[in-house]
């Protein structure tokens, strides 16, 4: 059976095909016929300094912040948002003061300024915050300028998500928001490098 026809009959396993992971299984059940794959997880939030993370309610990203190719944890909390460095084995805690407080629901993580550092964005019900990196200290993720986007300017806005998207045909990534009851708002970026964006 070629794989064409492999993948039609199956397709519950063809997602599994193009993931990483589960593409060794895949062909091992390809090659030698119908087969039974089970993962295994197991809790290791513990060992690896993540034991407090395990109490977060929001959003999550895995991203490598600093470029030493591990993937470090940004997670929401409702005590702000935390930051946690991968140092191979085990997570350190390196959140930045300016992100902590407040309860968030949605992040993500992605260079908004091309300035080559990544840059975060987070909502809460009423609220839309964007934190950029600073050259001047990208150790210390996030510390740069900060924009803001509330119900106190904007009555009536309540963030039900949050995506990126270059709707412009610009080149600068913008936050694209589904607002509840209503459609859906862009954020748009100044494209000058600052976090100054605009409500389109």
């Amino acid at each position: 059976m070629n794989l064409v026809r492999f993948l039609w009959h199956n397709r519950e396993v063809s997602l599994g095909w193009v993931m990483r992971p589960l593409a060794a299984c895949c062909l091992v059940a390809c090659c030698l016929g119908p087969a039974v794959v089970r993962a295994e997880w197991r809790e290791v939030g513990g060992t690896w300094g993540l034991d407090e993370v395990a109490q977060h309610e929001g959003g999550a990203v895995l991203q490598d912040l600093d470029g030493d190719r591990r993937l470090d944890l940004v997670v929401n909390a409702d005590d702000g948002t935390h930051v946690y460095r991968n140092e191979g084995g085990r997570f350190e805690e390196i959140t930045p003061e300016v992100l902590l407080g407040g309860s968030w629901r949605q992040v993500l993580v992605a260079d908004l300024n091309h300035d080559g550092l990544p840059d975060l964005a987070r909502t809460s019900n009423h609220a839309v915050e964007i934190h950029v990196s600073s050259l001047a200290d990208p150790a210390q993720p996030f510390a740069g300028e900060v924009y803001r986007l509330d119900a106190e300017a904007h009555p009536g806005l309540d963030v039900e998500g949050m995506g990126l998207l270059d709707w412009n045909d610009d080149g600068w990534l913008d936050l694209i928001l589904p607002i509840q009851n209503e459609t859906l708002r862009v954020l748009e970026n100044p494209a000058d490098g600052s976090a100054a964006f605009t409500l389109a």
